[in-house]
């Protein structure tokens, strides 16, 4: 009994906040935020699309799939790579024919250039 009246006790206001902040952390354990987005290699990547791991290196020569390249080495973007999933489609005759009017008008103006 002498514990229970030695011990402080937590106000309203106090024990509110206390429970509001366990209960976000949480929610955040449960509920991971969107934005934290994983780098993957190409064995993980291979594994998250249960494909083998040249045919992900066939993928990335082509530029089928969503990748980066640091360091001679290749990682993918987890987000990304769901996102390509669900998209389901690669890039249409459209957006390949503007990226090929973009690579030559740089051509073309590097010419000048020089």
């Amino acid at each position: 009994m002498e514990y229970l009246q030695t011990r402080p006790s937590l106000s309203d206001d106090r024990l509110m906040t206390s429970i509001r902040m366990i209960v976000r952390q949480e929610l955040a354990n449960i509920f991971p935020s969107e934005k934290k987005d994983r780098l993957l290699t190409v064995a993980e990547a291979a594994m998250l699309l249960r494909l083998a791991v040249p045919t992900i290196y066939g993928l990335v020569q082509r530029n089928q799939i969503p990748y980066i390249k640091k360091t001679k080495r290749l990682y993918f973007s987890e987000r990304k790579l769901n996102e390509w999933l669900e998209k389901g489609e690669n890039n249409g005759p459209e957006e390949v024919e503007k990226a090929v009017d973009t690579y030559l008008s740089l051509r073309k103006s590097n010419r000048k250039r020089n």
